[in-house]
């Protein structure tokens, strides 16, 4: 009975590793797509006004769109860190002490002591977004000539801080993620202690 109870909770680990690991591979694919759809259309806008098509304030729009994408990147980013500080945190050391083996789940630790990190990745290709908005606020803010366009860039400019803000949050999630990872690996303790018994 023991034994089909240890292999019951092997394979209830192993089925959600693999569900949180299948979500965090679906938000990089997502924010992957939505950083490729933001810089085909601000390539297209600036495309469209280089070839004097459009007057140079259409830039106003690029503020508008670094938020909205950017804020949608970085929130797949913290859901997909999440899910793998689940995986290190709670995952791995229940499987750890079911099998008696630390070594066990260890890809993702591995991987990021063995991967290399380029310039493009510490720099942050999140980063190009907020660089964006302020280079379009830059060459639009002399040609404004209505109140209208001074609000238009006044929205983008508290576009651009919201960006900015979200993006520093970001790095600030990961503290709430040690309580939740004690209260889960506690109920874990309690139910073992109480199945053992």
């Amino acid at each position: 009975m023991a034994d089909e109870h240890l292999s019951v909770k092997k394979d209830l680990i192993i089925a959600e590793y693999n569900a949180v690991r299948t979500a965090a591979s679906q938000k990089a694919t997502a924010a992957q797509a939505s950083a490729a759809a933001y810089f085909t259309l601000v390539a297209a806008l600036v495309g469209f006004i280089a070839s004097a098509k459009a007057d140079v304030r259409l830039l106003l729009v690029v503020p508008v769109l670094s938020a909205a994408f950017g804020t949608t990147i970085v929130s797949r980013y913290i859901s997909r860190r999440v899910a793998f500080d689940y995986i290190h945190d709670v995952l791995r050391p229940m499987a750890a002490d079911l099998v008696a083996d630390p070594r066990i789940l260890g890809w993702d630790d591995y991987y990021a002591a063995k991967k290399r990190k380029t310039v493009l990745h510490q720099f942050g290709l999140n980063s190009l977004l907020p660089i964006f908005s302020m280079v379009a606020l830059v060459v639009t803010l002399p040609r404004l000539s209505s109140a209208a366009q001074v609000a238009a860039w006044l929205f983008g400019l508290a576009c651009l801080g919201g960006l900015v803000v979200v993006r520093g949050k970001a790095g600030h999630t990961s503290g709430r993620l040690p309580a939740l990872v004690a209260r889960i690996r506690r109920r874990w303790t309690e139910r073992r202690t109480s199945d053992s018994r």
